[in-house]
């Protein structure tokens, strides 16, 4: 049996109550499942109903339904205002991108066991298939074809009317954008006769572009 349909086979063994929380745990604990996964299946398995009763329908006979156990509410949609909320941020990272990203290296642990991480010295495109300094403008130029998940097409004016909602919405995004002061108005931004976006600082900062990695500058 897979571990996926052990798990499931306890989470609805546990509903039913033929056994316990404690041998729930314990049988999760041996599959090397812990921590807030654990609290996550518990509380997925009480508010499911029992076998037997009337429940959703199984994932494995939906190829377009995907269902993954969260241990809090989605708050929020919202890239901008997401904060704190972990389940939040982990969905929306996996819904929208942004313009950039720090660049993900390998590397390995002291004992030799490899593992992924991030170079924070240095940001590349994500939608934008590069960026650069111009004076104290950052200049993106986008990939080609990109778009929203509805198949709309994003450019460059995306990214203006994008930003200008950021910075007019109060949201933590705005906030981020906006330390050190060099980008605080939506009259900054603007597309050039190139097509690119351009977000044109009152001052030199580097805070803004290690800031505009973070998922909530994505675009709606």
């Amino acid at each position: 049996m897979s571990v996926n349909n052990e798990i499931k086979r306890l989470q609805s063994d546990y509903a039913a109550k033929r056994i316990d929380r404690r041998q729930l745990i314990k049988g999760l604990t041996a599959l090397g499942i812990g921590g807030m996964w654990i609290s996550a299946i518990e509380k997925g398995a009480m508010a499911a109903p029992a076998s037997g009763g009337r429940s959703l329908k199984n994932s494995a006979q939906d190829a377009e339904t995907l269902v993954i156990a969260v241990a809090e509410n989605i708050d929020t949609w919202d890239p901008g205002f997401t904060v704190g909320s972990k389940s939040s941020q982990t969905v929306i990272q996996n819904t929208f991108d942004q313009l950039t990203q720090y660049e993900v290296i390998d590397a390995t642990t002291p004992d030799g066991t490899p593992y992924k991480t991030v170079n924070t010295e240095n940001i590349i495109g994500m939608l934008a298939e590069s960026w650069e300094w111009d004076g104290n403008d950052m200049v993106f130029t986008l990939k080609d074809g990109i778009q929203f998940h509805n198949g709309n097409p994003m450019d460059a004016q995306t990214f203006v009317e994008g930003y200008a909602r950021i910075l007019g919405s109060g949201a933590i995004a705005a906030f981020l954008l906006g330390m050190g002061g060099a980008l605080t108005e939506a009259s900054q931004l603007s597309v050039n006769d190139q097509g690119q976006f351009v977000v044109s600082l009152t001052k030199a900062n580097p805070i803004t572009p290690q800031n505009n990695v973070m998922h909530n500058t994505a675009v709606l």
